[in-house]
C-alpha cells in the first residue's frame, strides 16, 4: 500500500474516532487564530509608539493606554481560553480513543488476539494513544497557528521592505530542504521506539504474572540479562533520536540566528541610506523576531508529527484488523435438546499444521462426556470450536442438528458455559465475578443456588463481607479449590444448555476434586456436559469417554473398562492403578 495513502487513512480514522463533534475543537482553534491575527497587530503598534510624536499624543490621552492594556489583556485571555479548550477536546479525544481502542480489541476474534502480546496491547492503549491524542490538541493547532503568525508576519514583511523580505523568504526553502530527510530518519527511529516499549511491556507483564516460576527456578540473573538487553536497545535508539534532534536544533538555530543577523546589517543599511524609517526598522526586526519562533516550532511540530504518526500507525493497525460479528447467524436461535455433532471436523491454527484430523462424535442431550489424550492432541480445540472462538474448519459442527455456522456467537455463548483450567476470576469482589457478563441480571436467588451448586457457599458463607469479600487479581486470597468453585458457579448461574470443562479439576486436591465433580454431576442432569480431563476420578463419572490421538484424530471412544482394552492411547495416559480402592 501506498505510504501517504495509508497515513491518510491513519489521520482520517484518528479524527472520526476523536471528533464526533468538532465545536470545542473549531472555536479553540478560532480562539487561537485569534490570538495570533491580533500578535501580528503588535509589532505595527511597537513601531509607531517608538515615534516621537505618537508617543507624545498617547501620553497625552490616558484612554489610549488604558484601551492597549485592555487590547493585550483580551488577547492574552483568548489565548488562555484557547488553551483551555484545546486541553478539554484533547481529554475528550483520549477518552474516546482509549475507549474506542478498547471496544475494538475486545471484539477482535482470538485468532487475532492471540498473535498479540498483551503487555503490547497495554503499551498501545497507555503510551501510544496518549502520543496521538497531541495530533488533535497540540500538532495541528499549533501548526495552524505558527503557519497563520508566519504568513501573516511576512505579508506585513513584504509591505515595510519587498526587496529585503524576498531575501529572508529564501530562509524557508533552505529550512523544509534540511529537514525532510532528517523527519524521515526520525520517524523510523520514532517508529523503533514505540516497538521497543511496546516488547519490554508484553515481556515484563509475561514475566510479572509468572514471578514464582522465575523464583522457583532461581531465574533472577537470566530475567535480569533479559530485560538488561531490551533497555540497551530502547537505550541506544533514544541516543540515535537525541542525536539527530540535538543536531537538528543546533543547526536549525545557528541558521535562524545567521538570518536574523543577515536580515538586521541588511535592514540597518537601508535606514543609513535613507531607504527606510527608523520606526519602519523597528517594526520589520520585530516582525522578524516574531516570525523566527513559530518557524522553529514549525519545524519542531513536523519533528513530533514523525514520532506521533509512528504511534498513530500502531493504533490504526490493531483497529483494522477483522473484527468479530457477534450477530452474524441467527441470534434467535435456542438451544432445546443441547446435542452435539462433530462430522469430518479437521482444523489448524496454522494452515500448515493441522489439529483436529477428520473428527467425527456425537454426543446425546444431556449426556456427560470426557476427552482424553496426550497434551497437544487438540482436546481443548474441540471446546474452543464449539464456542466459535475460532473458525476456518472444514466438515461441520451441529447443535440440535443446526449447523453452527448458521448460529451468532451471541445466542450460541449465551447459552453455553465454558470453564477453564486457568483461573479467571477478576480483581473486585466475589458478586463483581459472579455477576459478570451475561450473569449481570442475576437474582440473589440464583446466586446463591449456583453457590450451593458448586459447594462455594460452605466457604463464602465463613468470609466476613460474604459475596461482598474482595478478591485480587486471578483470585488471590483464595486456594485452588475455591478459585475453581466460584469459576463454576459463576459459569451455572444462567442455567446453560451446554457446559465446556477444560481440565478443570487439574489443579485441585482430592476433596476439592471430589466436591467439583459432584457438582458437575448435579448439573450434567440438566445440560449437556463435555469435559477435557486426565485425573481418573472425574472421568470414571462421565457417560462416555472420546480417545484423542496424538494426529487429532479420534478413534477410540467408550466406557473406562472398555477402553482399558482396546485404546493403547487411553492406557497410556490415564493413571488407572489402584483406581479400585477410589
Amino acid at each position: 500500500m501506498n505510504t501517504n495513502v495509508s497515513e491518510a487513512s491513519d489521520f482520517k480514522k484518528l479524527f472520526r474516532i476523536c471528533l464526533p463533534h468538532k465545536g470545542l475543537l473549531i472555536l479553540g482553534v478560532f480562539c487561537s487564530v485569534l490570538g495570533a491575527l491580533a500578535e501580528l497587530i503588535i509589532p505595527q503598534m511597537i513601531g509607531r509608539i517608538v515615534d516621537v510624536k505618537t508617543m507624545h499624543y498617547i501620553l497625552d490621552n490616558k484612554l489610549i493606554m488604558l484601551g492597549g492594556a485592555a487590547f493585550f489583556l483580551i488577547i492574552y485571555l483568548i489565548q488562555g481560553i484557547a488553551i483551555y479548550l484545546l486541553g478539554r477536546v484533547g481529554a475528550d479525544a483520549m477518552n474516546r480513543l482509549q475507549t474506542e481502542f478498547t471496544n475494538y480489541t475486545f471484539s477482535l476474534p482470538l485468532s487475532q488476539i492471540d498473535h498479540q502480546s498483551a503487555g503490547d496491547l497495554a503499551s498501545r492503549l497507555t503510551n501510544d494513544i496518549s502520543e496521538v491524542t497531541k495530533i488533535v490538541t497540540v500538532l495541528f493547532p499549533q501548526l495552524t497557528i505558527n503557519l497563520i503568525i508566519v504568513c501573516g508576519s511576512v505579508l506585513m514583511l513584504l509591505k515595510i521592505n519587498f526587496k529585503l523580505t524576498l531575501i529572508s523568504l529564501l530562509i524557508i526553502p533552505i529550512c523544509f530542504i534540511i529537514i525532510a530527510p532528517i523527519n524521515n530518519r526520525l520517524e523510523k527511529l520514532y517508529n523503533a521506539h514505540q516497538t521497543y516499549l511496546g516488547n519490554i511491556s508484553g515481556e515484563f507483564t509475561q514475566k510479572i504474572r509468572n514471578v514464582k516460576i522465575i523464583k522457583a527456578f532461581l531465574g533472577h540473573k537470566q530475567e535480569e540479562s533479559n530485560f538488561r538487553i531490551r533497555f540497551n536497545a530502547l537505550a541506544n535508539n533514544l541516543v540515535q533520536i537525541v542525536k539527530v534532534l540535538a543536531a537538528l536544533n543546533t543547526f536549525m538555530s545557528a541558521l535562524m540566528m545567521l538570518f536574523v543577523i543577515v536580515i538586521l546589517l541588511s535592514a540597518s543599511l537601508s535606514v543609513t541610506q535613507g531607504l527606510m524609517t527608523f520606526s519602519a526598522l523597528i517594526t520589520f526586526i520585530l516582525y522578524i523576531v516574531q516570525m523566527v519562533n513559530p518557524m522553529i516550532d514549525i519545524i519542531n511540530n513536523l519533528s513530533e508529527l514523525s514520532e506521533t504518526k509512528g504511534a498513530l500507525h500502531r493504533i490504526t493497525y490493531i483497529m483494522s484488523l477483522p473484527n468479530e460479528d457477534l450477530n452474524q447467524g441467527d441470534s434467535n436461535f435456542r438451544i432445546h435438546d443441547g446435542g452435539i455433532c462433530f462430522n469430518h471436523v479437521t482444523f489448524g491454527y496454522e494452515l500448515e499444521k493441522q489439529v483436529l484430523n477428520d473428527v467425527s462424535i456425537s454426543i446425546a442431550p444431556k449426556q456427560f462426556v470426557a476427552i482424553v489424550g496426550p497434551s497437544g492432541a487438540g482436546k481443548t480445540t474441540i471446546l474452543s470450536l464449539l464456542m466459535k472462538f475460532y473458525t476456518g474448519y472444514t466438515g461441520s459442527i451441529e447443535i440440535d442438528g443446526i449447523s453452527l455456522s448458521k448460529i451468532s456467537p451471541f445466542a450460541l455463548r449465551n447459552q453455553c458455559a465454558f470453564v477453564l483450567q486457568s483461573n479467571s476470576l477478576f480483581s473486585g469482589t466475589i458478586r463483581d465475578n459472579l455477576l459478570y457478563g451475561k450473569n449481570s441480571n442475576a437474582s440473589e436467588t440464583e446466586i446463591e443456588a449456583a453457590l450451593e451448586l458448586s459447594g462455594a457457599n460452605t466457604f463464602v458463607n465463613q468470609f466476613p463481607q460474604g459475596i461482598n469479600t474482595k478478591i485480587g487479581e486471578d483470585g488471590i486470597g483464595l486456594s485452588e479449590g475455591q478459585r475453581q468453585r466460584l469459576n463454576i458457579s459463576r459459569a451455572f448461574l444462567r442455567h446453560p444448555k451446554i457446559i465446556l470443562l477444560d481440565e478443570i479439576t487439574a489443579n485441585l486436591d482430592a476433596v476439592a476434586e471430589e466436591e467439583v465433580i459432584d457438582a458437575i454431576k448435579a448439573i450434567s442432569k440438566t445440560a449437556t456436559t463435555i469435559m477435557v480431563a486426565h485425573r481418573l476420578k472425574t472421568i470414571l463419572r462421565a457417560d462416555i469417554i472420546f480417545v484423542m490421538e496424538k494426529d487429532g484424530t479420534i478413534k477410540f471412544s467408550g466406557t473406562h473398562d472398555e477402553l482399558l482394552q482396546k485404546s493403547s492411547t487411553y492406557q497410556t495416559h490415564i493413571p488407572h492403578v489402584n483406581f479400585s480402592i477410589l
